[in-house]
C-alpha cells in the first residue's frame, strides 16, 4: 500500500512502473493518492482505478467523533472542530492528527 503515491517524485514513479512490470504477476499494489492526474501515464494505465468519495461533512464529524472517543483521551470541542477543518475531509489525516494530539498532550 502507497499512500499519497502522487507525491511521488517522476524518477520514483518510474521505478515504481519497472517493479510493478517485473512483479505483476506475483504481486499487488495499491495506490491511494488524490490528485490522479499527477501519477505518469505508465501507472495509471496498469492500475484499476476506484475512485471513493470523502465523506459528507456529517458523517465525517460522526468518524472523527467515533474515533476520538475511542483513543480514551478528552478531546475539548475546540480540538475536534480544528481537526475537522484541518483535513479537509480526509479521514486517515484526522485520525493521525487525533493520534497525534493525544500522544502530545501526554508526553
Amino acid at each position: 500500500v502507497i499512500h499519497e503515491a502522487e507525491k511521488l517524485s517522476k524518477e520514483a514513479q518510474g521505478a515504481l512502473r519497472r517493479t510493478m512490470e517485473m512483479y505483476m504477476k506475483n504481486c499487488r499494489m495499491i495506490l491511494i493518492c488524490s490528485k490522479i492526474h499527477k501519477l505518469i501515464p505508465p501507472i495509471r494505465s496498469r492500475c484499476v482505478n476506484i475512485r471513493v468519495p470523502a465523506p459528507s461533512k456529517g458523517r465525517f464529524v460522526t468518524h472523527v467523533s467515533r474515533e476520538s472517543n475511542s483513543l480514551t483521551f478528552s478531546f475539548t470541542e475546540q480540538m475536534i472542530t480544528s481537526v475537522i477543518d484541518q483535513s479537509d475531509r480526509n479521514l486517515r489525516l484526522a485520525i493521525i492528527q487525533l493520534q497525534a494530539t493525544k500522544y502530545s498532550k501526554n508526553s
